[in-house]
């Protein structure tokens, strides 16, 4: 991390910003991914980034801020939809997610199917991209996936909004 700033695995697993956060078990993580319900979340989830705007938020963040030859991940790669408008940008992508490369992934792209806690391709990707994915980690867990990010990435782009009531 650059002096003065806390690393990513400070700000991701060490120094929750709500200390009472639940971290709870969601549909697709018990599913088969061609299993009825899960294709229907998925829809579901479509539907809700859409209407939240998260992986336009992304798409735009790196466009601005990423440098010519970066490698792009996406970490919880899921359906494809966010991979589809990063590689649009040009840039060399992979993504990296538990279940098998999604139909939506686009062709040229790399595909990682496992965890991203035993991930060790980190090294090849400059930019980190997350879409909804990471609210499914305890805080110690964060903080490992942060300090792969800190040794290897220049730039995160992570869209993860707040979930409370009011929001």
């Amino acid at each position: 991390p650059r002096a003065g700033c806390a690393s990513v695995a400070d700000r991701l697993g060490s120094s929750p910003v709500n200390p009472s956060r639940s971290v709870q078990p969601e549909i697709l993580d018990e599913l088969a991914p061609d299993s009825p319900a899960a294709v229907a979340s998925r829809r579901d989830l479509r539907v809700i980034n859409r209407l939240m705007g998260g992986e336009r938020w992304i798409e735009r963040e790196v466009r601005a801020r990423s440098r010519t030859g970066e490698r792009v991940l996406e970490i919880g790669a899921g359906t494809g939809e966010l991979g589809g408008l990063l590689s649009a940008l040009g840039a060399e992508l992979g993504g990296l997610d538990l279940g098998p490369r999604a139909a939506d992934w686009p062709g040229a792209a790399t595909w990682h199917q496992t965890d991203v806690l035993t991930f060790t391709g980190w090294s090849g990707y400059a930019v980190v991209v997350a879409n909804l994915f990471l609210h499914h980690f305890e805080a110690e867990a964060l903080g490992r996936i942060g300090e792969q990010v800190d040794r290897h990435a220049r730039l995160l782009v992570v869209s993860e909004p707040q979930r409370s009531r009011r929001s």
